[in-house]
């Protein structure tokens, strides 16, 4: 099919291993089996150091990642993309429109989450230099695309400011946050998390009135947020004269707490 129909793409979204070429063809699929294993033992109570045994699998895999959003062929008539969420896979009818393949199918692309394991666990454990460089193999893969439309997208991005943080890189955070804030894909949580790493870097730069706008920002986006009241507090009293004291980088991924009106989140820094 050249015309790869709209309606037709979820459907081509659940299309499973099985129906593909051998494993050794298809080096995606132990990738996706290492990265199974790696959630598990998240979910198994350990959280993101549960990954530890992980690491060196998980670190391979990222190594031999392959272009997404590029048709690889299992025959002589079908191909697949791997694609990081439901946008991109949306983009399989532009992608297919020209291919000489009868047939495109989509599975779920395992290295933007490899590479968002890999750099959470990194700045978990106080390694930014390997999550900085984890975190953009992620990015590199998720958005082959140049729209940022990678469900992952926002995380790596966050996760990225973060590292750099840590590594007193704070010029650079910025630049990523804000990059992250005009992201397509995501929502206002997203948003204000990025809001939050901005206002950590004018922070500790000493740009109080900017660092209280950007976490202002963020409770618009997602009011009540205890990190960003917390940190309004803590710029009062740096104002008051109170000594600076060290900041706890946020890594995690945050849930909202209450829904806000369409509209009401600033789209951009």
């Amino acid at each position: 099919m050249r015309n790869l129909a709209l309606s037709s793409l979820i459907g081509v979204f659940l299309a499973s291993a099985s129906c593909l070429a051998a494993e050794e063809r298809q080096p995606w699929i132990h990738a996706q089996s290492v990265l199974t294993a790696a959630m598990k033992d998240i979910d198994s109570g350990g959280g993101i150091r549960g990954i530890e045994s992980d690491i060196p699998d998980l670190e391979k895999e990222l190594a031999n990642a392959l272009p997404e959003l590029s048709p690889i062929p299992v025959n002589a008539d079908d191909a697949i993309i791997l694609t990081d969420g439901i946008a991109q896979t949306l983009m399989i009818a532009a992608v297919a429109k020209d291919q000489k393949f009868k047939k495109v199918s989509a599975v779920p692309d395992p290295y933007p989450g490899i590479g968002l394991y890999l750099g959470s666990y990194y700045n978990e454990v106080g390694r930014p230099q390997d999550a900085l460089r984890v975190l953009n193999a992620g990015i590199v893969v998720s958005d082959a695309n140049g729209l940022g439309l990678g469900k992952h997208d926002p995380v790596l991005i966050s996760e990225k400011g973060a590292a750099q943080e840590a590594l007193r890189q704070f010029d650079d955070a910025i630049a990523t946050y804000t990059a992250g804030v005009k992201l397509a894909s995501n929502d206002d949580s997203d948003r204000a998390r990025m809001f939050r790493g901005i206002g950590y870097s004018l922070t500790e730069l000493g740009r109080l009135d900017d660092a209280e706008r950007a976490y202002r920002k963020s409770l618009t986006c997602e009011p009540g947020n205890a990190h960003a009241e917390n940190e309004l507090k803590y710029i009062a009293q740096l104002r008051a004269g109170k000594p600076a004291t060290s900041g706890a980088l946020e890594t995690v991924l945050p849930k909202p707490e209450t829904q806000v009106p369409p509209g009401s989140c600033p789209k951009e820094w």
